[in-house]
């Protein structure tokens, strides 16, 4: 961290980056980090969110596709978020739009 926290702070707020990931990075409540850039806002909605990442609407679309994919060539759900390692019922409720699918191998 930098000599002026908090500029480096109102960056990544203006990146994208909510209260709470920046605080746990450095170390600080996320009252800190409000209380140091709110007065600079308004932000963007957070992208990038401590436990999480909102993921690109493009994103989102290749993943789909990639997923219904795989569902139409029989690899089961479990397997598809297995590998891309995420929740069996997300890549379940994403592709349910596109199905039937064969039953998996």
């Amino acid at each position: 961290m930098g000599k002026y926290p908090e500029l480096e702070w109102l960056s990544l707020r203006r990146d994208g980056h909510s209260a709470a990931l920046i605080a746990q990075r450095a170390g600080v409540t996320e009252a800190v980090v409000l209380r140091a850039t709110s007065p600079y806002g308004p932000f963007p909605r957070p992208a990038r969110q401590r436990g999480s990442v909102v993921t690109s609407p493009e994103d989102v679309e290749r993943r789909t596709a990639r997923w219904v994919a795989l569902r139409q060539a029989g690899m089961r759900v479990s397997a598809i978020a297995a590998h891309e390692n995420v929740a069996h019922q997300l890549v379940s409720r994403t592709t349910l739009p596109y199905g039937p699918f064969r039953t998996p191998n």
